[in-house]
Formats: structure tokens, C-alpha cells, sequence
């Protein structure tokens, strides 16, 4: 990356969302330079830094677009505060998101008693 003495920027999105307990959640991670340069080949480190999964992680390095992914599924409700870091040319960069969990009930209704006429 020629990122050295240059403004990396990373985002990630969605910056929040709502998912249940039973689906993945994934985030892209941008880095760029000077916030309209795509950085390909950066190494990008992912960790669940709040929220009941709490220190899950993962690495992607960026494609040519300068994204790179991570995906996580839950552990419980809550909200989890997902970060994304690492450095470009010598330039630091973090940026974080978040997911809250909910579990969805399911009410079931319609149902009759056989034994009743």
C-alpha cells in the first residue's frame, strides 16, 4: 500500500443493525486514503471488543476496492461492539459498528383441543 504519510480512513458498515440470535451478521471494512483512495493487500484485524460475544475475531486483508469482510453469528442478546484496525503504510486506522442481538418468540395460535367437540 503507498499509504505512507497520507490520512487512512476506515468504515465500517453497516455502522449498526438489528439481527436475531439465529442469523450472521457480516461487516465490510473500507480503508482508504485520504477518504477516496481504495488501499489493496492491507491486513485488517476484527475483534468483538463489547457485548456478549466479546472477544470473537478475525483477519481479511482488502481487495482491490479496499474492503475486506468479517462475519459473526451470536452468542446471546445483547449488543456487540465490532472493531476494525490495523495500519497502512505506517498510518493507524480503527473504526467499530454495532449489532444488537434480540431473540424473536414465536407465538402459536389456531390450535384446538381434540378432545373437544
Amino acid at each position: 500500500p503507498k499509504a505512507e504519510n497520507a490520512c487512512v480512513v476506515c468504515t465500517l458498515t453497516p455502522a449498526s443493525a438489528g439481527r436475531d440470535t439465529a442469523e450472521t451478521h457480516s461487516l465490510t471494512a473500507a480503508v482508504l486514503e485520504n477518504r477516496v483512495i481504495p488501499l489493496p493487500g492491507v491486513n485488517v484485524a476484527f475483534e468483538v471488543t463489547d457485548g456478549p460475544a466479546l472477544g470473537a475475531s478475525g483477519n481479511d486483508t482488502t481487495a482491490a476496492d479496499g474492503t475486506a469482510g468479517f462475519s459473526l453469528q451470536s452468542v446471546g442478546v445483547g449488543i456487540d461492539t465490532i472493531t476494525a484496525s490495523g495500519a497502512a503504510g505506517g498510518n493507524p486506522f480503527a473504526c467499530s459498528a454495532t449489532v444488537q442481538w434480540t431473540s424473536e418468540v414465536v407465538f402459536m395460535s389456531g390450535f384446538e383441543d381434540p378432545g373437544q367437540p
